[in-house]
């Protein structure tokens, strides 16, 4: 909740997608995640041990690699910087799949720190990850 508080309310606004909140009711979950993962521009993975031990979160890390190695944006570029990695906390090994993995080995990753100072760096370095270029936002408020 907190990280839905400080990206959609402080400036620059962001529109998160949170299962809870944007998901319709009686949809099909994993068709919804699907639609989602392929609309947004950013999809953030936030691993902690209970999330890399979900089979269901596994599956989720699964189809946003798959997107970002697949898929273009609507302007036909490349996708490739469109997972941004949130890890809490130590997350064991054994608890990873091959592609948490990866992307844990081959991404830079944002890590929480309880401490104040390093969490004014995690919340600067998150918005430079995911606020979109100015020229982004230029075109769009001339739509």
């Amino acid at each position: 909740m907190r990280l839905m508080r400080m990206l959609e309310n402080h400036e620059p606004c962001l529109k998160l997608c949170v299962y809870e909140r944007d998901f319709q009711v009686g949809s099909i979950i994993s068709e919804s995640v699907l639609e989602h993962i392929a609309k947004s521009r950013k999809t953030l993975l936030i691993v902690s041990n209970s999330y890399a031990k979900s089979y269901w979160c596994n599956w989720e890390s699964q189809i946003a690699e798959h997107h970002r190695l697949f898929f273009e944006n609507p302007n036909g570029d490349c996708v490739d910087e469109s997972i941004v990695v949130i890890k809490l906390g130590p997350v064991s090994d054994v608890h990873l799949n091959p592609t948490l993995k990866y992307l844990l080995k081959t991404r830079i990753y944002l890590q929480w720190d309880s401490d104040d100072d390093k969490q004014k760096v995690f919340w600067q370095k998150l918005r430079q990850f995911l606020t979109p270029p100015k020229s982004e936002l230029v075109e769009s408020t001339n739509l």
